[in-house]
């Protein structure tokens, strides 16, 4: 992954990418390397389509990938897609979930389908688990 960071670090983002692309599609098609791919379209490269795209086959490959699921929300919610998002932060969930970041992500959900009691309840969640969390 050390050659992976150096790309993502260059100063030509979007070729950088799409060699980083080939090569981790090559060699590392498994959990971890698509993680990574989907993550790098999202938080740097502002692609949400193909950031959805990795994140479902790296959901493909471990149903249990929290990291995938969350992203996959991440990216519904960039490209306008609020209710899918929500499905998606659900499946994340179980009652007894203790990660902030998902009731988080899915009150910013809520909150782009206008469900805004629902949204604070998420929030307040949130600040339940993790007071110093700062996106709540």
């Amino acid at each position: 992954m050390r050659h992976a960071v150096t790309y993502t670090e260059g100063t030509r983002p979007e070729e950088d990418f799409g060699q980083l692309a080939n090569v981790m599609e090559k060699q590392l098609a498994d959990h971890e390397g698509l993680l990574y791919l989907g993550t790098t379209c999202l938080s740097y490269l502002n692609r949400p389509e193909e950031a959805q795209e990795y994140f479902v086959r790296c959901i493909r490959l471990n149903r249990d990938s929290l990291e995938a699921k969350v992203g996959k929300g991440k990216a519904l919610v960039q490209q306008g897609r609020n209710e899918e998002a929500l499905e998606a932060y659900q499946e994340a969930l179980d009652p007894s979930s203790d990660s902030p970041e998902i009731w988080v992500n899915r009150s910013e959900a809520l909150m782009g389908l206008e469900r805004y009691e629902e949204a604070l309840e998420d929030s307040e969640k949130t600040i339940n688990l993790n007071q110093n969390y700062q996106e709540a």
